[in-house]
């Protein structure tokens, strides 16, 4: 657990966040430093653990306001854990605020491929439909969630 810690807190470092202060600004050779350590110490952990932190580095690249890699950690922890359906649905949604539609439905379908009793793969599909305006689909969707949970 003292080393996940480490690792989260070295994450932290990487997009800028101090533990201490809040946000701070981070140097350019320090942030390369920082992502270079978190990079060695996620590839030595455990697939679960690596996932982990690869998720949470795409929440901070997310708050941090780069979103193109915060989907490149999301990717890099589906490769990690490609059967964990949260992850995909993970990057539908990051997917879907970048603008990037069809590939927000692909990961949503990858979701429900895994785990086709997860309410919010098909309410994510739904709501994707309905903003590349098409309805019926959309619709289609709402009614297999209705069906998994009534």
């Amino acid at each position: 657990m003292a080393r996940l810690t480490c690792l989260l807190l070295v994450a932290l470092l990487a997009v800028g966040v101090s533990a201490t202060a809040g946000a701070r600004a981070v140097a350019p050779s320090e942030h390369a430093r920082n992502e270079a350590i978190l990079e060695r110490e996620a590839a030595a952990a455990s697939p679960a653990i690596r996932a982990a932190l690869l998720q949470q580095a795409a929440r901070l690249w997310n708050a941090a306001g780069d979103r193109l890699r915060a989907r490149t950690s999301l990717g890099n922890a589906i490769e990690t854990r490609p059967t964990d359906p949260t992850l995909w649905l993970r990057r539908a949604e990051l997917n879907a605020v970048i603008g990037d539609l069809w590939a927000a439905i692909d990961d949503a379908t990858q979701a429900i491929d895994i785990d086709p009793t997860r309410i919010a793969g098909f309410m994510l599909r739904a709501a994707l439909w309905r903003r590349i305006d098409v309805r019926d689909m959309a619709m289609a969707e709402l009614e297999r969630a209705r069906e998994i949970e009534p």
